[in-house]
């Protein structure tokens, strides 16, 4: 639903939900939610994430949150 750009603050919102450090590499989620927070704040692409979302900047706090707990899960690990 994130590549699409239907529903994203519902999608950010359930990753705050999120135990990111059950995500594994081998089944890449990690790399593609950093691909799809990465296009949203791109500049560049024609159908920016950010135009699409009613409330633009609730969009980029929840993706720092989930950035934010993403770092914490793995720093633990480390």
């Amino acid at each position: 639903m994130l590549e699409e750009g239907k529903n994203i603050l519902l999608m950010l919102n359930v990753l705050i939900y999120a135990e990111f450090d059950k995500w594994t590499e081998k089944e890449q989620y990690l790399t593609k939610l950093f691909e799809i927070l990465s296009e949203m704040c791109e500049a560049d692409v024609e159908p920016n994430m950010s135009y699409m979302c009613y409330n633009p900047i609730l969009m980029i706090c929840l993706s720092c949150e989930a950035l934010k707990k993403i770092g914490e899960a793995y720093s633990i690990l480390k």
